[in-house]
């Protein structure tokens, strides 16, 4: 699989059902696709309070799904924009792309969790 996601933590948070885990997978895609958005125009606009709320909730969410990597990363960020300036400008784009590829390996495991008949 991939090490952008912890498939034993996403089978726990979804009780290793498949439909559950494809609903939670497609909320937490959407939601965080445009946490994304918001993320990367506060850290444009150096809104240092609106990335660290932003941040958190990224990091909360990610981590429900074993986005371990990714809740880390956000972390940091949440951390750092505390510390107004802190940031660097280019900590955003970090931050998509491992929501992309957590993105890919959460569908995988949707698709092998279907095809087990879980």
């Amino acid at each position: 699989m991939s090490d952008s996601v912890n498939v034993a933590r996403l089978r726990e948070a979804t009780l290793d059902d498949a439909e559950f885990m494809g609903e939670l997978v497609e909320m937490f895609l959407t939601d965080v696709a445009d946490q994304l958005v918001s993320l990367e125009r506060a850290i444009a606009s150096e809104d240092w309070p609106s990335t660290s709320r932003t941040a958190h909730r990224l990091r909360g969410a990610s981590s429900n799904v074993g986005a371990e990597k990714l809740a880390r990363l956000c972390s940091g960020l949440e951390h750092r924009s505390a510390e107004a300036g802190a940031v660097e400008s280019s900590a955003g784009v970090g931050i998509r792309e491992e929501f992309e590829r957590v993105s890919s390996a959460l569908q995988d495991c949707v698709l092998q969790a279907k095809s087990e008949g879980r």
